[in-house]
């Protein structure tokens, strides 16, 4: 028995499509947005990693600018070499590009006659985009250097010390 003034309702064929469309569009935008997410999320792991392997390559040159020799006689900027306070004396490196990755390359070098003696290379950036070259500009007050200058980065040097 029905109860009075109580009418029961049910969904219609056509209520139920709408619905059901509806939902699967809903379905569809919030999946776009989690896969659009994700592949943020990617795309910002690969550059804060190709960020952080210039970092670490900056890191480097800084550190070994930190004890170059101000000295003119100590510099090769063609070749991109230099003189260094070493733990053991004095020591000679270089930064170089060798197939797409820069090398650092440590040793003997002779700056008159523009040449490697002895050496050691060991790789510190991999994936160097082609357009690009590892030169180091010299900013120079008489016989001293004061500022070098690499991939838009700038390092002052004052007294052996960047």
């Amino acid at each position: 028995m029905k109860k009075r003034g109580v009418k029961s309702r049910s969904f219609t064929l056509v209520e139920v499509v709408v619905y059901l469309s509806l939902l699967l569009i809903l379905s569809f935008c919030v999946s776009r947005i989690f896969f659009q997410i994700r592949n943020y999320s990617e795309l910002s792991k690969k550059v804060l990693s190709e960020k952080l392997r210039y970092e670490l390559f900056f890191d480097i040159l800084h550190r070994d600018l930190i004890s170059a020799y101000p000295e003119r006689l100590f510099w090769d900027e063609k070749n991109f070499v230099f003189r260094k306070e070493g733990p053991r004396g004095p020591i000679d490196i270089g930064f170089c590009v060798k197939k797409g990755a820069v090398c650092r390359v440590k040793g003997v070098y002779d700056f008159l006659g523009k040449k490697w003696l002895k050496k050691n290379s060991s790789l510190v950036l991999r994936s160097l985009p082609r357009k690009i070259k590892i030169r180091c500009k010299l900013e120079k007050e008489g016989g001293l250097v004061r500022r070098v200058k690499v991939l838009k980065r700038s390092f002052r040097l004052r007294n052996g010390k960047v």
